[in-house]
């Protein structure tokens, strides 16, 4: 996004390079414009073959398409000059992303904004709602109308909240939103997905997961457990890669997925069977479905069947939890790729 930092992570493969200096150079190209120079850094390898981590910290000040050329200098001819040069290419978009989150006061709420916003190309405004369960119950549920400007904002994001809590009319225009382009993620609650009766709205077409008839959860009455996989959730990564779930490289990525705190129960989901794009991307040790993916037309959609993600973030894994919703919503803008890294092969040349 125009005028946020960003940084560019690059692997420099050196081979025959030990105690050589290198100069790294990073340079930003377009089309019809002077190419820029981003930055530059000197690196000494002090092995024969060693692959080392590097990272510029680039600002675009104009939208567009951009080359990302870096490139290695060394001193005398011996090194083989094609392999010195990596390419990659992104995408700049006028402004961040604008989120909007509509939930309850909760505990899930409060970390997602702070996860979300630690990102410094991510806007999140924040809708909060009644909370509505008997326990803890304050006035009459808050409803949301078609005054909020749905259009102006790039991911929406539903927690718990009972459909019945959005006109109509709003309802009509997140369903035009989504199908339009706009990202949209649901996320668990004792008024989420059945227990909302999003069966019965007319926003039932968005989501991924099946949803049946039906009122689902009453604000009078004690909450139907059959709605939810109660008591702890542990994670069972599904083996097929996906942007959202890829946090790290394997196998330690399999292995911080199975090594973190378990989730304090989440909403019963049945994935879709016959709607395009429906993939199930984490399920339980139990295997049920924890994240759905799915598409509504132009739209991106998640369901999140838990809403304790802050576990993580309370139990040491900050990060990890910041990354996790980070890459959900670039995902859902479709800028999933924003974050790869690239390589720069070096390596002498071969005296035949």
């Amino acid at each position: 996004f125009i005028k946020k930092e960003i940084g560019v992570r690059f692997v420099v493969n050196a081979k025959g390079m030990q105690n050589r200096p290198v100069q790294l150079e990073l340079r930003l190209r377009a089309s019809g414009k002077k190419d820029i120079l981003v930055g530059t850094k000197k690196i000494t390898p002090a092995r024969s073959k060693q692959l080392l981590p590097q990272e510029f910290t680039i600002e675009v000040d104009e939208a567009g398409d951009y080359l990302l050329e870096v490139s290695a200098i060394v001193d005398g001819d011996d090194q083989i000059p094609s392999n010195n040069t990596a390419l990659s290419f992104i995408s700049v978009r006028e402004g961040g992303a604008k989120i909007l989150l509509i939930d309850t006061v909760r505990s899930e709420s409060r970390f997602t904004r702070l996860a979300i916003s630690d990102s410094p190309d991510f806007d999140v405004e924040y809708y909060p709602m009644t909370v509505l369960d008997r326990k803890n119950r304050r006035g009459q549920p808050k409803r949301i109308e078609q005054d909020i400007e749905f259009r102006d904002y790039d991911v929406i994001i539903i927690g718990n909240v009972h459909q019945s809590e959005i006109s109509p009319e709003a309802q009509q225009a997140i369903v035009r939103r989504v199908r339009e382009g706009t990202g949209i993620i649901f996320t668990g609650g004792y008024y989420s997905f059945a227990a909302g009766a999003y069966g019965e709205s007319q926003m039932r077409e968005l989501f991924p997961v099946e949803l049946g008839r039906g009122r689902g959860q009453r604000f009078d009455q004690p909450i139907n457990r059959s709605f939810h996989v109660e008591g702890d959730v542990k994670i069972r990564k599904i083996t097929s890669p996906h942007p959202i779930t890829t946090i790290m490289t394997e196998p330690e990525n399999s292995d911080m997925w199975a090594a973190l705190p378990a989730l304090d129960g989440m909403n019963r989901l049945s994935p879709k069977t016959t709607a395009p794009g429906v993939q199930v991307l984490l399920m339980s040790t139990d295997n049920d479905p924890i994240l759905v993916k799915g598409q509504a037309s132009n739209g991106r959609v998640l369901s999140l069947a838990t809403d304790t993600t802050h576990r993580w973030w309370l139990a040491g894994k900050k990060s990890f939890c910041k990354q996790f919703w980070r890459q959900a919503i670039l995902w859902l803008i479709n800028r999933e790729n924003l974050n790869e890294g690239f390589k720069l092969d070096m390596e002498t040349r071969r005296m035949l």
